[in-house]
């Protein structure tokens, strides 16, 4: 009990201290794993006559709080030769006081002639909701702090004018990959914007707070050798002075006669968690599973705990590609 109270105590001081935390969106730490709600520009870039579906669960904090949990939902198609479609739903509960549903539909389009198969360089566009709520009976504020206590009963003196909020989503991103099937070495790399309109988002009467834009940028190099495949990738992330810088790298080895493929990997969050992970694929469908071992200096209370992370992908065939091909796909998310 004692911990939680010193933790809800720490993050107060940080909330009022350290004003890069304030306004950041969630995160997560298989960022690659639904690659749509990474870049609009990922929308459907991927060979044509498939679809694919992904769905993310986190958990953390359980060990000196009340869970924070993150889920979503991604899916996302070619459409003709240039084009992509793809939407996204993603839901974060904050302990049950505080919650972020969004919700955003797009589409990809791929600049680079069709004809040519060893590069891709696409853009993307998205727009979509997001709704915000919070539950004023699970706050305390400093009118109801009383010799020492708080008195739940006594007026907070704060002038809500609503527990819950719709805001406009608009999100951009450009996106190039190497997809030369022959070359083993292929490059990636991105950038995306989200929150473009920056829409109010304060739910205080008179209160000014808009939500700030979120830069995205992240990039990597896939390795291939025979039949392992490595691909180091970083991640960086910035919003209204928040940084968030994800690096590491996983590794894919290829049982071809099995139609498996194992995956390992380990990631660094700058001084907030090392994150290992692994995963398999069979056929058409991969799950991963990863562990934040937290590192900051919320350790002494976590005691290294920090959150477990998994995902579930699946790439699909249309009726009309199902037979011109195996059904087994061997490339990663994105």
């Amino acid at each position: 009990m004692m911990s939680r109270i010193y933790f809800f105590i720490l993050l107060a001081i940080s909330v009022s201290f350290m004003r890069p935390v304030q306004g950041q969106d969630l995160h997560l730490s298989q960022f690659d794993a639904s690659p749509v709600t990474l870049n609009p520009a990922f929308s459907g870039m991927y060979p044509k006559g498939e679809f694919r579906a992904a769905a993310q669960f986190r958990s953390q904090w359980s060990s000196v709080a009340d869970k924070f949990l993150t889920s979503s939902f991604a899916f996302d198609v070619p459409f003709k030769e240039r084009w992509g479609l793809g939407g996204y739903i993603l839901n974060n509960d904050a302990a049950r006081q505080f919650n972020v549903f969004n919700f955003a539909a797009g589409a990809s389009y791929n600049v680079i002639e069709p004809t040519n198969k060893n590069h891709m360089l696409s853009a993307g566009l998205q727009l979509g909701v997001i709704h915000k709520s919070i539950d004023i009976d699970e706050y305390l504020f400093d009118n109801q702090y009383q010799e020492g206590l708080f008195n739940t009963y006594i007026p907070s003196g704060e002038n809500y004018e609503r527990t819950s909020k719709f805001l406009p989503e608009l999100n951009m991103g450009v996106m190039y990959k190497n997809v030369d099937t022959e070359s083993k070495v292929r490059p990636h790399a991105g950038f995306a914007l989200y929150h473009i309109l920056r829409p109010k988002e304060g739910f205080v009467k008179a209160e000014n707070s808009r939500l700030p834009i979120r830069w995205v940028g992240h990039g990597g190099v896939k390795f291939v050798i025979d039949d392992f495949t490595i691909d180091p990738r970083v991640l960086f992330m910035y919003q209204r002075n928040a940084i968030d810088l994800n690096f590491g790298f996983s590794g894919q080895y290829d049982l071809t006669d099995k139609n498996v493929n194992i995956i390992a990997g380990c990631f660094y969050r700058w001084n907030d968690a090392i994150i290992p992970m692994f995963g398999l694929e069979y056929f058409n469908t991969t799950f991963q599973l990863s562990y934040d071992i937290n590192v900051s200096g919320l350790k002494e209370y976590t005691q290294g705990r920090g959150g477990v992370e998994f995902s579930l992908i699946f790439k699909g065939f249309t009726s009309t590609s199902r037979s011109g091909g195996s059904g087994f796909a061997h490339p990663r998310p994105y």
